[in-house]
C-alpha cells in the first residue's frame, strides 16, 4: 500500500445489513471508517467530502439514483459497490459504466479481508494513476510559470492551424516576449528573473479563455493560440496582456532598481484558408515580434499592419470570421 495517512472511507449501508460490524473485523488498519444508513445521511456526508473511497450497499439493485450519488465525475470518490450475482451484477455494471472515477464490484458474501483487498487494490491504481498523470503534467508544462513547454505548444499550435483549415475557423498567434529581461537578471539577480516570469505567466493566463492556449517557447518568450478569434478580438486580448503586465508594477521588482515590468507582442491571424502552413503562421507572428521591440517594446504589432500585404487575402474581410464569435 502507498504509505500515507489512514484512507477516509464512507460505508453507505442503505440495505442496513450491518456493514460496520462485519467491517470492523477487516485486517488493515489503514482505514478510517464512516457509516450511514439513509439517504438523508449520505447526502449530507458526501456533500462534506473528504472521502477516499465510498462502500455502497445500495437499497434498490442497481441502484441508478444512489450511484449518482456517490457521483459519476473525476472529482467524485472511488466506488466499491455492493450487489448480488447474476442480473444484478449486470445491471450495476452497465449503470456504473458513466462513471469517471475508477470503481470495483463485491458480492454481499464477500469476506471482510476481500473487500480489504479490494479497496486497497482500488486506492493502490488511483494512486498510480495519478502518479503516473504528474509525471506527464511535469513533462509538458514548464517548471516556473506552469505553462506549457516549447514542444508542447508547437503540437497544439500545429492541431490549431490544421484544424483552423479543415473547418474554416480564425485563429491568432501571438508572441510576447518581457522587455528588458536581462537587465533584471544582470542587476538584480536570476530569483528576481524567475519571480517576473512567474508572474508575467500568471497575468497571461489571466487574461485568456479555457480553450486558449499558453506557452513557455524558451527564456522570457511566450507564446499564446487564440482559437475562433478574429483579428479584431485577438488585437483586444493583446491590450489586455499589455495592460495585465503593466499592472505587475510596482510589486514585482524592487522600486530602487529603477526595472519595470513589460512586454512586447506580435500577433498573425489566420481564417482557415490565407496562409499554407503553422510555420508561416509563426513567422509572421515573429516579424510583428521584432517591429515591436524595435519600437521600444510595450505595445503590440499585428503583422498585416506592416506595410504592403505580404500574405494573399481572401473574400472576407480580416475582421470577420466564420465560427463562434466570443466576447474578447
Amino acid at each position: 500500500m502507498h504509505e500515507r495517512a489512514k484512507f477516509r472511507i464512507l460505508v453507505l449501508d442503505h440495505r442496513q445489513s450491518g456493514w460496520e460490524g462485519r467491517l470492523a473485523i477487516a485486517p488493515d488498519g489503514a482505514f478510517e471508517w464512516q457509516h450511514s444508513r439513509s439517504l438523508r445521511d449520505s447526502q449530507r456526508l458526501l456533500a462534506a467530502g473528504g472521502h477516499d473511497l465510498v462502500l455502497l450497499d445500495p437499497l434498490v439493485e442497481g441502484g441508478n439514483s444512489e450511484i449518482e450519488l456517490v457521483g459519476l465525475d473525476e472529482q467524485s470518490p472511488l466506488l466499491l459497490y455492493i450487489c448480488a450475482e447474476g442480473e444484478a451484477r449486470a445491471e450495476a455494471l452497465s449503470r456504473l459504466a458513466y462513471r469517471r472515477r475508477e470503481f470495483d464490484l463485491a458480492t454481499r458474501a464477500a469476506s471482510p479481508e476481500e473487500l480489504a483487498w479490494r479497496m486497497e487494490s482500488l486506492l493502490a491504481r488511483s494512486i498510480a494513476l495519478e502518479q503516473v498523470e504528474g509525471l506527464r503534467h511535469r513533462a509538458l508544462h514548464d517548471e516556473r510559470t506552469g505553462l506549457l513547454r516549447a514542444g508542447a505548444f508547437d503540437e497544439r499550435l500545429h492541431e490549431h492551424f490544421s484544424a483552423s483549415r479543415r473547418h474554416q475557423l480564425p485563429l491568432c498567434l501571438l508572441l510576447i516576449d518581457l522587455d528588458r529581461f536581462g537587465l533584471i537578471n544582470k542587476q538584480l539577480d536570476h530569483t528576481q528573473g524567475d519571480l517576473a516570469l512567474a508572474r508575467a505567466a500568471d497575468a497571461i493566463r489571466s487574461q485568456l479563455r479555457a480553450e486558449d492556449v499558453a506557452g513557455r517557447l524558451g527564456g522570457d518568450e511566450f507564446g499564446v493560440l487564440l482559437p475562433y478569434t478574429t483579428p479584431a478580438q485577438g488585437a483586444r486580448v493583446v491590450v489586455r496582456l499589455l495592460e495585465a503586465l503593466r499592472a505587475l508594477n510596482p510589486h514585482t521588482l524592487p522600486e530602487y532598481s529603477g526595472l519595470r515590468v513589460s512586454g512586447s507582442i506580435g500577433f498573425e491571424s489566420t481564417t482557415g484558408r490565407d496562409l499554407e502552413s503553422a510555420e508561416l503562421l509563426r513567422e509572421h507572428s515573429e516579424r510583428a515580434l521584432r517591429t515591436a521591440k524595435q519600437r521600444g517594446g510595450d505595445c503590440g504589432v499585428y503583422f498585416r499592419s506592416l506595410g504592403p500585404r505580404m500574405v494573399p487575402r481572401t473574400e472576407s474581410s480580416a475582421d470577420s470570421g466564420a465560427g463562434p464569435e466570443s466576447e474578447r
